[in-house]
């Protein structure tokens, strides 16, 4: 999988697609299909498998990206939890999408690491900053930004292509 990540470049050559293999709740997608933009090729399913993989890493990022938008702010570091967090690929991609450090931390399957985090801190046996240090400090981080004019263009694109499926 990382092979093939780093057998094709940032923006994957203006090749782009709609991740949507299930349903989406953000964006709303109720009916699946993995939308494509790009080379013929690509469009034609013909392309090098990395192709394949490099567009839904970047999809997926760049939809990230674009419905994190609301939050008005210009991102500088994002904690990425997860399978995908495990993957040191994968976390460029995200970095060069958001051009910001995107860092990892000691617990991968972390949905309910807050609350628990807090509950242990309520129960008035551990402190918060001991438990946030073994559980949520940050392992490992990745960020480079020579991807950003590149990026740029790819998530116009994007952006484009989901719009055009959500208009339908």
């Amino acid at each position: 999988f990382g092979e093939a990540l780093r057998a094709t470049p940032p923006g994957n050559d203006a090749d782009v697609m709609l991740p949507h293999f299930v349903s989406e709740i953000t964006p709303l997608v109720l009916e699946p299909e993995a939308r494509r933009a790009g080379s013929d090729a690509f469009l034609n399913g013909y392309s090098v498998p990395g192709k394949e993989v490099r567009a839904v890493v970047e999809g997926q990022a760049i939809s990230m990206l674009l419905h994190a938008k609301w939050i008005g702010e210009t991102l500088e570091r994002v904690r990425m939890t997860g399978g995908g967090s495990k993957d040191k690929d994968v976390a460029q991609v995200f970095a060069d999408v958001f051009q910001a450090r995107m860092e990892t931390i000691a617990v991968s399957n972390s949905a309910g690491l807050g609350a628990a985090i807090i509950a242990a801190n309520g129960a008035g046996d551990y402190a918060f900053e001991d438990l946030f240090d073994k559980f949520a400090a940050t392992v490992d981080a990745t960020f480079t930004n020579v991807a950003s004019d590149i990026y740029t263009k790819t998530i116009a694109a994007y952006a484009e292509l989901e719009k055009e499926k959500l208009a339908e």
